[in-house]
C-alpha cells in the first residue's frame, strides 16, 4: 500500500465555523501534476480549491516581495478569504508544488492541525527533467549540465523532504500517491484521492485537458500566443469553448524535449539512487523503474 497515513475521511469544515481553512492540502511535488490535479479536483462538486492553484502562503507569510511579485496570500486573514466563498458542506482544499520540499511542516501543521497533508510523487529523474525544461523553456543561458544542480535535483529528494515532515509531525502523517498511477490507472488514481479527502469517489473527472505542458519552445512568440492568457483568447473561448483545448494542442505541437544526455542521465540515477531505495521502503512498493 503506498501510504502511511490513515485514509480516513476529512470532515468537511462547516461554513459557519470560524476560520475558514482547508481541509486537505496536496503538498507536491514540484513539476509532479499538481496544475492539473488542482484543475480536476475541482471538478468535484464536494469540493472547493480557491481559484488559482499554489498560493503558497506557508512559503510566503510575512516575507517582503520585491516589485513584479504578486503572492496570493501573505496573512492568514488573506488566506482564509481565499476559502470563504466555499458553500455549506464543501471539503476545502489546497494544491501547492512547493510545500513538500520547504520546511513549513510545523507552521502548516500549526494553522491547519487537522488537514489531511498529501504528497504526489512523480519518477525523480523525469520530474527534474520537466522541472528543467520549465526552466529552460524561457532561458537560453542554461544547459543540460546545469540539470545537476540543487535546483533541479533537491525537489526529487523525496524521502528526505518527507523526513522533515517526520521531524515535525512524527512518521505517517503524509498520504503518499504516485504520479505513475495517475498514468495507467486516472480512475483508481482518484477513487484513492477522493476517498482520502473524504467525498464521493465515483466523480470522474475531465481529463481531456493537460496543464503546464513540458518542452522547449519551437517559437516563444507562438507558444506565448498560444499558452498565456490573452483579449483575443477570452473572446474566443467564450462562443468556442472547444477552442482553449484547440489551442492547448497546438501549444503542445510548439514544444520539443531533446533528450538527456546519457552521462547526465546517469549521475541524476546515481545522486537519487538512495533516496528512491528509501523511498521504497517508506511506501512499500517496488520503484525499481525508478532506478533506470
Amino acid at each position: 500500500m503506498v501510504s502511511e497515513a490513515q485514509s480516513a475521511p476529512a470532515s468537511p469544515t462547516p461554513a459557519s465555523a470560524a476560520p475558514a481553512r482547508p481541509d486537505f492540502v496536496v503538498l507536491g511535488g514540484h513539476r509532479c501534476a499538481t496544475t492539473s490535479l488542482h484543475h480536476y479536483l475541482g471538478q468535484h462538486p464536494q469540493i472547493f480549491l480557491p481559484s488559482r492553484k499554489g498560493t503558497d502562503y506557508f512559503t510566503n507569510a510575512g516575507r517582503t516581495h520585491g516589485p513584479g511579485e504578486f503572492p496570493v496570500a501573505t496573512t492568514l486573514d488573506e488566506y482564509e478569504g481565499l476559502f470563504k466563498p466555499a458553500r455549506q458542506g464543501q471539503i476545502r482544499g489546497e494544491v501547492s508544488s512547493v510545500y513538500l520540499h520547504n520546511p513549513v511542516a510545523r507552521a502548516l501543521r500549526d494553522a491547519l492541525p487537522h488537514a489531511k497533508l498529501i504528497a504526489v510523487l512523480r519518477h525523480p529523474i523525469e520530474r527534474a527533467y520537466s522541472h528543467f525544461l520549465a526552466v529552460r523553456r524561457w532561458q537560453d543561458h542554461i544547459d543540460f549540465a546545469d540539470l545537476l544542480q540543487p535546483e533541479f535535483v533537491a525537489p526529487s529528494r523525496y524521502d528526505s523532504s518527507l523526513g522533515h515532515y517526520d521531524a515535525e509531525l512524527g512518521r505517517g502523517q503524509v498520504e503518499i500517491l504516485l504520479y505513475d498511477d495517475l498514468e495507467s490507472d486516472p480512475q483508481r488514481f482518484f477513487a484513492r484521492l477522493f476517498r482520502v479527502i473524504g467525498v464521493a469517489t465515483d466523480f470522474a473527472p475531465d481529463m481531456s485537458t493537460r496543464h503546464h505542458l513540458g518542452g522547449i519552445p519551437k517559437s516563444r512568440t507562438a507558444l506565448r500566443l498560444l499558452s498565456e492568457p490573452n483579449r483575443l483568447a477570452r473572446i474566443v473561448n467564450r462562443f468556442v469553448p472547444e477552442s482553449a483545448r484547440v489551442r492547448q494542442r497546438a501549444a503542445r505541437a510548439t514544444l520539443i524535449k531533446p533528450p538527456v544526455p546519457p552521462v547526465i542521465a546517469e549521475e541524476l540515477r546515481r545522486q537519487l539512487r538512495d533516496e528512491t531505495l528509501a523511498l521504497q521502503e517508506r511506501i512499500g512498493r517496488d520503484l525499481g523503474h525508478w532506478l533506470h
